[in-house]
């Protein structure tokens, strides 16, 4: 039989391998910010909504707390997501891209030019990516027409 002081060392031997044989979580970069220009089919910039950018599974696979990020679009169709420090990082992986114009009528015309999957963020059927692993500045999302 051991002695308790030889147990607690057994016992401390023991619960570093298991703490240490933990997978380590992957280290995916970080980008202090993203900017670009929305266009649409038209070649025009869209001149009014929001970009959102929404983890593709395999980001989320890798990264467990990766998150959404989005933007307003200026009149000019450009934007600029922020970082928002260390609580909210923009990691640098492959996303989803979305572009919601809202609901106000005289947003109508414009809506229209916006394939409705792109619009909608719940039903996951964009199919324009951005990888911001490859590049995160001056990103240009031309959207298809519908």
């Amino acid at each position: 039989m051991l002695s308790p002081s030889c147990m607690s060392k057994v016992f401390l031997v023991v619960f570093a391998l298991v703490v240490g044989c933990g997978k380590a979580a992957p280290s995916v970069p970080v980008v202090p910010s993203v900017s670009g220009k929305v266009v649409l089919a038209s070649g025009k910039p869209l001149p009014v909504g929001k970009i959102v950018l929404e983890p593709t599974s395999e980001l989320r696979q890798t990264v467990r707390n990766a998150k959404r990020v989005s933007a307003d679009v200026r009149k000019d169709g450009t934007f600029t997501i922020e970082a928002g420090g260390e609580t909210s990082p923009i990691l640098a992986g492959e996303y989803k891209v979305f572009v919601v114009v809202g609901h106000d009528p005289r947003l109508k015309a414009i809506k229209r030019q916006v394939p409705e999957k792109y619009q909608s963020i719940s039903e996951d059927d964009s199919d324009l990516y951005v990888d911001l692993a490859e590049q995160s500045q001056d990103v240009v999302v031309k959207l298809k027409s519908s």
